[in-house]
């Protein structure tokens, strides 16, 4: 029985439940979630949890967008630099490095737990295709400005760019490859060669 409930003003308990299940992951793992526990540790009662999120996987779901959230908020995409690949290295490095500081939320975003299951709600796809389209505008506007050859498929090039990404993330959170310090140093290399290959070319030389 839990004890000592807290009291929680309105919509604060949804926000309260995210964080104390962030909470749980980092130090469990995303298996020792449960609503009954999740309740337990929040101080609310089952009844109480299950008003916000109808199971785990709901519950899964929303931290995943939770997720995409703050990794959009974390990426340093554009920017004040006309150097193409110093914007493309930003990219990659604040990417990588969002991803190996919160590999509990990646694995929700991009693994296959909620994805390959068909688990994910239509409020996450969306939240996903935002986190993607954003990645993609951003790729138009580099063609805009002479960045990428006009003529290159902004859909092939952004998805090559986020492919990129996520393999060095998953080195990392895997445990394949974890010398942070040679992280920039990989970044760099990346850079270079889809800046020279690829079919993304920089139009104005630089």
């Amino acid at each position: 029985m839990v004890t000592g409930r807290k009291t929680y003003h309105h919509g604060d308990l949804r926000r309260a439940l995210l964080q104390t299940a962030t909470e749980m992951i980092n130090e469990e793992g995303v298996d020792s979630i449960s609503m009954r526990k999740l309740a337990a540790r929040a101080g609310v009662s089952r009844t109480a949890a299950y008003h916000y999120f109808a199971n785990k996987q709901e519950l899964l779901c929303a931290l995943a967008m939770e997720g995409f959230r703050r990794q959009m908020d974390a990426l340093d995409i554009a920017g004040s630099s006309d150097d193409f690949r110093e914007q493309l290295s930003r990219f990659l490095r604040s990417y990588v490095k969002f991803s190996a500081k919160n590999p509990e939320y990646y694995e929700l975003m991009l693994g296959g737990n909620l994805w390959h299951t068909g688990q994910a709600t239509d409020e996450l796809r969306q939240v996903g295709d935002i986190a993607f389209r954003h990645l993609r505008e951003q790729v138009g506007k580099w063609q805009e400005y002479g960045f990428i050859d006009s003529d290159a498929d902004t859909l092939r090039v952004t998805q090559v760019v986020w492919c990129s990404a996520h393999g060095i993330s998953r080195f990392m959170i895997d445990g394949v490859y974890v010398r942070q310090t040679a992280l920039d140093a990989i970044c760099d290399a990346t850079v270079d060669a889809l800046v020279d290959g690829l079919g993304i070319k920089q139009a104005n030389g630089k």
